[in-house]
C-alpha cells in the first residue's frame, strides 16, 4: 500500500546492490530506558485534517522535532471540526479533535501564495530530514515543491506524499477524503446491516497514517545505510484496498460477494450489541458452554449448534432484546459475566474518561495548550519497556505559535523582518 522510489518492493530473495552495500554508519542500538527513537529528526508537516497530521503526531511523540506549517489564510481544516464561532474570535483554536491530532508539534504560518512564504519554506526544507503532505498532487506542485524540487533543496530528504488516489492515473487530481475512499475501496459495502451499506466513518485516515509510519522507518533505515533519501508515495485508496483484499479474493475464487452482517460473526453465535433500559450491552458467544449459560439465563433452548444458532439469529436477537429491556446495562453485564459469557457495557465518552482500568494504567495524559489550558488526551495503544515513560511530550500549537522561535531564532530573521512579514500577513498568529 505504499511505494518507495529507491527501495521498491521486490520478489523475496532477490537482494539488490543497495541492500548489499556497506552501511554509511553503524549506530549502536540503544536500550537506554526513556530514550526516544526519533530524537534529532526534523520533520516538516504540511498536512491537513487527519491522515498526515496523525502520522506526524506519533513521530513527535517519539522525539522528532515536528514543525507544523499552516497559513493564516488557510489553516488546517481540522481546526474547524468540533469548534464553533460562538466560542469567540479564537474559536479555531478550540477544536478538541484538531488538538488531539497535532500534539508534540511546533506551529509556523507561511503564505505559500507569496514569494516570501515559499522562500522561507525552501529554507526550512533545507534543514529537514522528512517532508510530509497529504493534499491532492497539484497543491504542493503548484507552489514548486514536488519531490525533485524538494530534493534539490535537501539531497537526502525523505518526502512522504499521501494523496487520496496517487500521483498518477485518471483520478490523480481528485481530492481524497477518508469517507469517499472508504466507498471507493469497497469498505462501505461490507459495513452496516443487510438492507443497506454504511460508511465506516472516516477511520481510514489514521490507518493511512500508521502505514506511512511503517514506510518511513524503512526509508530511514535505507538512508542510514546508504545516505540516500527517497520519495514515499502512499495512495490512500490503495491502503483502503489493502484492507479489503478479502473481498477481491473471494470474488476471484468463488464469484461471491462478502455480505454485510452488522455485528454478527459466523464463528461466535450469537454476537451483537443490544439495548438495555439505560444503555447498550455487547456480548459474544464463543462455544456451546457459553450458549448453555446464555440460553438458561434468557429462556432459550440449549443444545443448539453454531450452525443452528446462526439460522435462528433473528429469533435469538429478539429474545435477548426482550430480556435486556427490563434490565440496566451494568446489571445485565454482571449476570452475563458471572456465567462466563464475554460481555461489556458500550461506553460513552464521559464514562471512558473515568473507566477504572484506563485510569489505573495511566492511559490518559494531561497536556496544556496556549488557548484552552490543560486538557486530557488519550495515550498510545502500545507501551514499550524501553520507554519513553510518557505518551506525549506537549500539547498542540496555536496558529503560528512558534513563528518567532523557528523563523527568528533558528532561521535568523530579524525582529523588523518578522514584523514586516506579519504586516503583509505572510506570517501571523490569527486568522
Amino acid at each position: 500500500p505504499y511505494r518507495l522510489s529507491r527501495t521498491p518492493a521486490r520478489v523475496a530473495g532477490s537482494a539488490s546492490p543497495t541492500e548489499a552495500s556497506e552501511p554509511r554508519s553503524a549506530p549502536t542500538p540503544s536500550r537506554e530506558v526513556g530514550r526516544v527513537p526519533f530524537e534529532g529528526l526534523r520533520v516538516l508537516d504540511l498536512g491537513t485534517f487527519w491522515a498526515a497530521p496523525y502520522f506526524t503526531m506519533y513521530l513527535g511523540a517519539f522525539g522528532a522535532d515536528v514543525v507544523k506549517i499552516e497559513s493564516v489564510q488557510r489553516p488546517d481544516g481540522f481546526r474547524f471540526s468540533g469548534a464553533f464561532p460562538q466560542e469567540g474570535d479564537d474559536w479555531y483554536e478550540r477544536s478538541g479533535i484538531w488538538q488531539g491530532t497535532n500534539l508534540n508539534k511546533r506551529g509556523v504560518t507561511l503564505d505559500l501564495g507569496r514569494e516570501e512564504g515559499r522562500a522561507l519554506l525552501a529554507r526550512l526544507i533545507g534543514g529537514a530530514d522528512v517532508v510530509v503532505e497529504n493534499f491532492s498532487p497539484r497543491v504542493v506542485e503548484q507552489f514548486g515543491f514536488d519531490y525533485e524540487s524538494v530534493r534539490r533543496l535537501r539531497p537526502d530528504v525523505i518526502m512522504v506524499r499521501m494523496p487520496g488516489f496517487g500521483l498518477k492515473g485518471p483520478w490523480r487530481d481528485y481530492v481524497g477524503w477518508a469517507m469517499s475512499i472508504e466507498q471507493a475501496a469497497g469498505m462501505a459495502f461490507v459495513t452496516g446491516y443487510r438492507p443497506r451499506p454504511m460508511n465506516p466513518g472516516g477511520f481510514l485516515d489514521p490507518v493511512v497514517g500508521m502505514h506511512a509510519a511503517v514506510a518511513l522507518q524503512a526509508a530511514l533505515r535505507h538512508r542510514d545505510r546508504t545516505g540516500e533519501g527517497q520519495l514515499i508515495e502512499l495512495a490512500q485508496l490503495e491502503t483502503g484496498c489493502n484492507l479489503t483484499a478479502e473481498q477481491v479474493l473471494l470474488w476471484q475464487e468463488e464469484q461471491r460477494l462478502v455480505e454485510r452482517e452488522g455485528n454478527r460473526d459466523r464463528r461466535f453465535v450469537p454476537q451483537g450489541v443490544y439495548p438495555a433500559s439505560d444503555g447498550w450491552v455487547a456480548l459474544s458467544v464463543r462455544d456451546e458452554k457459553d450458549w448453555t449459560g446464555l440460553a438458561e439465563l434468557v429462556g432459550l433452548p440449549t443444545g443448539l449448534s453454531a450452525d443452528e444458532r446462526w439460522k435462528e439469529h433473528d429469533r435469538i436477537d429478539g429474545a435477548l432484546t426482550a430480556w435486556l429491556s427490563g434490565m440496566n446495562a451494568d446489571g445485565a453485564v454482571t449476570a452475563l459475566v458471572e456465567r462466563g459469557i464475554p460481555a461489556g457495557r458500550v461506553l460513552t465518552a464521559e464514562r471512558m474518561y473515568e473507566d477504572p482500568q484506563l485510569v489505573a494504567r495511566g492511559y490518559y495524559q494531561d497536556l496544556r495548550t496556549k488557548v484552552t489550558g490543560v486538557r486530557r488526551y488519550p495515550g498510545w495503544p502500545v507501551r514499550f519497556s524501553s520507554g519513553p515513560a510518557n505518551h506525549h511530550r506537549f500539547g498542540a500549537p496555536s496558529l503560528g505559535e512558534h513563528n518567532d522561535e523557528v523563523l527568528g531564532r533558528e532561521l535568523g530573521l530579524e525582529a523588523s523582518e518578522l514584523a514586516r512579514l506579519r504586516a503583509l500577513r505572510v506570517i501571523g498568529e490569527r486568522m
